[in-house]
């Protein structure tokens, strides 16, 4: 009903239709607020705070300082009062709003309206909408690029793959993967069972993307790298050189945005843009290659059996894979655990990144003490609920949340983080990420231990009397870094990964020397 802070718990003020002694389900972000609550059996949807992009929704760019009805919009068929009826679904968990002030917005399930100056509303444009407006639906397309071409040739340097005809000065992302002619590229097996062996596709982003010049470039692949999954912890990596005497397929990608003047997105990708592989040609210089059209697919004679192709699913089974750590409940994964489950959806939170998305996104957890990253992975530590961001490796943009409640089960065996074993802290001298001989004596004394391990998770921690700041979440990791060198030179194990969280999740809260000192801290987490 203002808008002074307030410190301690506050009823929001009861308006009319909207009585403040109703239990409410509330979406946030960026200084507002929607809540929704089934009132006589019509569920009715409420906003309040900053409107300056009309994320509100009352059809005005207004601030509310109350709880404000959503209001009605016959032309989008959208009906404040009847978000629970099989039309709508359920908006109780289908609000969201965006995290943004000066660019906020509001969704319930597939009705948005505010701010849409980067499409976010779903529209097919950018105009700002002051009502709720139904999401457009469909494919994103892209008309054949015309007169590029590309061509593939083996050299004593790799697989070199030449692009020619690229109407643009710049390009924003290319991949390129190359595999023995055996390997059906167009079937790949499902990479997430175990003991299942793909290729991994070099991706080439930011600093390492291709200049393109005289409307071309060059990318020289100089190995494949053959990738095998396993049972807790990451892919084992190989790298497979190439033979004179090889024969080899490849699939690529090249992709723009509207800056470097293709709004779809999309430049150039194998085939029409629906499949297909290119041959590589034999020889010892670019020059003993002639151009071939980009939509040329390889000769059907030339693929692996269909025989050989991975059954299609729609679901990702990862069997055994940190199972005493996984009941819980995320945002798209629905189901509450309360015994290891064992599958778990593609899109859960157990597995937040594919391996595209490894290479370009970072995992930032808020709860360290709940969760926390392995390389592409959330590992649950304990029982708690856990908050993690996905961020832009480059920008450092938050680009989605990923919240679980992990919930612990009366059955001792099954605790969550029971299969976790958590070793004693090494420890570091202020604003200091070097380890001392005691802590370097200890690492060579948990050698064979860590070794032992599926895959090990260094946290590194920092002290508190600074806050959570960019100095000493930059310390915190250069421990775990710290770390992790001094486990290699000792001839230790892995795979490894490590984690930086600063002053977040502190042993001690005092602020003595003594109390400080036991922040300064890298723990060692051993995931079987």
């Amino acid at each position: 009903g203002a808008s002074s802070n307030v410190l301690t718990p506050t009823a929001v003020p009861a308006v009319t239709g909207f009585p403040n002694t109703n239990v409410y389900t509330i979406a946030a972000g960026g200084q507002t607020v929607c809540a929704s609550q089934t009132l006589a059996g019509a569920e009715k949807l409420w906003c309040w705070g900053a409107n300056d992009a009309g994320q509100v929704g009352d059809g005005t760019t207004t601030d509310r300082n109350v709880p404000t009805l959503v209001a009605n919009n016959a032309a989008a068929s959208f009906s404040n009062g009847s978000l629970g009826d099989s039309l709508m679904g359920n908006a109780s968990s289908g609000k969201t709003i965006g995290r943004s002030v000066t660019n906020g917005f509001a969704c319930v399930t597939y009705w948005c309206w505010g701010k849409n100056s980067d499409g976010q509303l779903a529209q097919n444009d950018t105009t700002d909408l002051l009502l709720p407006t139904k999401i457009k639906v469909g494919a994103i397309t892209a008309d054949p690029l015309t007169g590029a071409t590309v061509t593939a040739v083996l050299t004593s340097a790799g697989v070199k793959v030449t692009f020619t005809g690229i109407p643009a000065s710049t390009i924003s992302t290319a991949s390129v993967t190359v595999t023995p002619t055996s390997y059906d590229l167009l079937n790949p097996p499902n990479a997430m069972v175990p003991g299942t062996t793909t290729y991994a596709e070099k991706f080439y982003q930011g600093s390492s993307a291709p200049t393109v010049s005289n409307g071309g470039f060059t990318l020289t692949v100089a190995s494949m790298t053959k990738q095998t999954t396993r049972v807790g912890g990451p892919p084992t990596l190989v790298s497979e050189a190439f033979t004179s005497s090889g024969t080899y397929h490849l699939t690529y990608r090249i992709q723009g945005g509207t800056a470097t003047g293709y709004a779809d997105g999309r430049l150039l990708q194998t085939g029409s843009g629906n499949g297909g592989v290119l041959a590589v040609t034999a020889g010892s210089s670019e020059e003993s290659t002639t151009s071939a059209p980009a939509t040329t697919a390889a000769p059907a004679t030339t693929a692996a059996p269909a025989t050989t192709a991975a059954p299609a699913t729609t679901t990702t089974t990862v069997a055994n894979v940190f199972a005493a750590a996984k009941p819980g409940i995320t945002v798209t994964d629905s189901k509450v655990y309360t015994a290891p489950p064992v599958e778990v959806a593609a899109s859960s939170a157990i597995n937040v990144l594919t391996p595209a998305q490894a290479k370009v996104m970072d995992i930032e957890t808020k709860t360290p003490a709940i969760c926390l990253p392995n390389d592409d992975e959330l590992v649950f530590i304990d029982e708690g609920k856990c908050i993690a961001e996905v961020v832009n490796a480059k920008t450092r943009a938050v680009l989605r949340v990923l919240k679980t409640t992990v919930v612990s089960d009366d059955i001792s065996e099954v605790k969550v983080g029971n299969a976790i074993v958590t070793l004693a802290p090494i420890y570091f001298d202020a604003m200091s990420s070097t380890l001392d001989a005691k802590a370097t004596g200890r690492l060579r004394s948990l050698k064979a231990r860590i070794s032992a391990a599926g895959s090990v998770l260094l946290i590194g921690h920092s002290g508190t009397l600074n806050g959570n700041s960019p100095a000493n979440v930059a310390i915190s990791k250069a421990r775990a870094e710290s770390t992790l060198a001094a486990l290699k030179s000792i001839g230790a194990k892995g795979p490894f990964a490590v984690s930086g969280v600063g002053a977040l999740d502190p042993a001690s809260t005092g602020k003595t020397e003594a109390a400080q000192a036991k922040n300064r801290r890298v723990v060692i987490a051993l995931i079987p």
